[in-house]
């Protein structure tokens, strides 16, 4: 049976685990990195507050956990990453969910298009988010105010079944999502000397970053998405590693 490492962490794993499984395939959730909530970070304090900001589902984590003290923040529009944040953020009270299909460039774009230049973002966040967004944005005028509320800590270790299916040459491919999930998988790959043992597996990676950082390991295929999105990279997985019975 075609079997797939899925890197993210657990929570969202699971729901790409569903997908592939459904398709045949076995799969093997080894998280690169550990979330964690930054539960004493106050909401900031921000005049003419105009929209809220979502780049990774992780940060919706914190109105589970207060519910009550950000209930304000659901009358305004909030621009997410993906449909999937997206579909979170309405099932958590939010009532103007908009999304930009991709990467945080195609959000920026959605914002600018959508939103006065005068309102101020609120960009919930992990604690030392990617920069691009913001970076676009304030490039065309916008004041945007981050919220870290949770960060990531990378693992140290990996399982003994990824290392057997490594070493038995039986893992088929790996799903990459961020470039900092490729970077502690190299590490760890190194670690554990098993470089000779990816010359079987394909990478299948979200974006040219993290194909980049993972580009020292000889691959089997070393692939990056036609689209910076989870169907895309499961199209690009589908299309290079299909299901096998054996």
């Amino acid at each position: 049976m075609t079997s797939v490492l899925i890197t993210r962490p657990a929570d969202v794993a699971e729901t790409l685990a569903n997908i592939l499984e459904r398709r045949g395939y076995m799969t093997v959730i080894e998280p690169m990195l550990m979330v964690k909530p930054l539960l004493g970070n106050p909401l900031p304090d921000i005049d003419n507050l105009g929209a809220v900001m979502v780049t990774s589902g992780y940060a919706l984590l914190v109105f589970e956990q207060r519910p009550q003290e950000l209930a304000a923040l659901y009358r305004l529009p909030c621009y997410c990453v993906g449909p999937r944040t997206a579909e979170r953020a309405r099932r958590i009270g939010f009532h103007q969910v908009s999304f930009g299909e991709g990467d945080g460039f195609a959000l920026a774009q959605l914002i600018a298009n959508n939103l006065d230049r005068n309102a101020r973002l609120l960009h919930i966040a992990e604690r030392s988010p990617n920069a691009k967004t913001r970076s676009a944005l304030e490039s065309v005028g916008y004041r945007v105010h981050e919220w870290p509320v949770y960060e990531t800590v990378p693992v140290s270790e990996l399982s003994e079944r990824t290392i057997e299916l490594l070493k038995a040459g039986k893992l088929n491919a790996a799903a990459l999502f961020s470039p900092r999930t490729a970077q502690v998988f190299r590490a760890l790959i190194g670690r554990y000397t098993l470089q000779a043992c990816c010359k079987g597996v394909s990478a299948i990676c979200l974006s040219r970053p993290i194909a980049d950082m993972l580009a020292p390991i000889a691959w089997r295929h070393l692939l990056v998405a036609a689209k910076p999105t989870e169907d895309s990279l499961v199209a690009s997985l589908v299309e290079t590693c299909p299901v096998t019975k054996a």
